[in-house]
């Protein structure tokens, strides 16, 4: 009766179960606030931590200045991470950055670290 239950139940967890992202640069941190907002063709936010004005080696990309937004300033959501981002600046706030991947990866098969983090969501921490 246990390897009935436990084939079922693994059965269940197969048919169910979410696949696991397979690019090891998607991440997630929280940082005390964004230093410096810039906007050109994309959006790029600095962001400070433990008083280090760094992103984190997590993100695993080479330049750590800035996280820049995974799409250009003129689509809808990047202009929706724009005004948090601004909202986090002036009162200060936590700001939580997911990235994917790095800038240098946007068709750059032999060096996909390089470059900025892309930031695909921005949320604040109330």
């Amino acid at each position: 009766m246990r390897k009935v239950y436990s084939a079922v139940l693994g059965a269940i967890f197969a048919i169910t179960a979410q696949p696991v992202s397979a690019d090891p640069l998607v991440v997630g941190e929280y940082y005390d606030y964004p230093w410096k907002i810039q906007v050109d063709q994309y959006l790029f936010v600095a962001l400070t931590r433990d008083n280090s004005r760094a992103l984190a080696a997590s993100h695993g990309c080479a330049n750590t200045a800035f996280a820049r937004s995974a799409e250009p300033i003129t689509s809808e959501s990047t202009k929706a991470m724009l005004k948090l981002a601004l909202a986090a600046y002036l009162s200060r706030s936590v700001i939580y950055i997911r990235t994917s991947g790095c800038t240098g990866g946007d068709g750059n098969v032999n060096n996909p670290s390089a470059g900025y983090p892309k930031f695909t969501a921005v949320q604040l921490q109330q």
